[in-house]
């Protein structure tokens, strides 16, 4: 399965990336000779964007704190969150059903309330790497769950670019039917799978920032 970025800041990059299958196996970051680049993380799996850029230990309290504290204010805006990577990432959760009439990759005019709540950690370019990763029940074929899930990442990018904020570390992901957090053998159990998941991931401005000492 190929996702092209074809609207705004993912054309201006010329760039694709190959929508990979969800994995929950982080990759083993310490192996690599070098962090990512801004172009290499629309070409890595879900896997190896969660794993990298790697925090320093010395710097590793100042980010788990930073992270923390964001987590907090998600949850207060009725987000629900956790904290994953020893506490340095943050993955909160939104159920299809608020942002998306069923079968429809368009977002509702009340998405808004879900996602806006995101929209302060992408006024400084880099300092978080957010993953948006749409993930559906097993309702329909393969290939349409697949492109479902797809789109809807898509349409989700879309509208933060529409309030002109920053998303050039943004990647999205459709993993289909892949990763349920039940089966597949209820309703409600169909609804809870049905789902984004935003991965905030500290950025190369973060890093900067814990090395100065001068995380806000």
């Amino acid at each position: 399965m190929i996702l092209f970025h074809l609207s705004g800041n993912y054309m201006r990059r010329a760039v694709f990336s190959a929508v990979v299958l969800c994995s929950c196996i982080y990759a083993d970051a310490a192996s690599k000779n070098a962090e990512p680049t801004e172009d290499d993380i629309f070409e890595m799996s879900i896997a190896e964007n969660v794993s990298t850029p790697v925090v320093p230990k010395k710097n590793m309290a100042a980010i788990v704190d930073k992270q923390k504290r964001e987590a907090k204010r998600l949850k207060a805006a009725g987000i629900p969150v956790e904290l994953t990577r020893n506490g340095e990432v943050i993955v909160a959760t939104i159920g299809a059903e608020g942002l998306f009439l069923p079968n429809s990759t368009e977002l509702r005019q009340s998405a808004g309330n879900f996602l806006r709540p995101f929209t302060p950690m992408l006024t400084q370019s880099g300092m978080w790497k957010v993953l948006i990763v749409m993930h559906s029940d097993d309702t329909g074929s393969e290939e349409y769950v697949n492109s479902l899930t797809e789109a809807r990442a898509e349409s989700v990018c879309k509208w933060f670019e529409g309030l002109s904020l920053d998303t050039s570390a943004m990647v999205p992901y459709g993993c289909g039917a892949d990763e349920p957090l039940l089966v597949n053998n209820s309703r409600l159990n169909r609804g809870a799978n049905r789902r984004l998941e935003v991965y905030l991931i500290p950025g190369r401005v973060m890093l900067d920032m814990a090395k100065r000492g001068m995380i806000p």
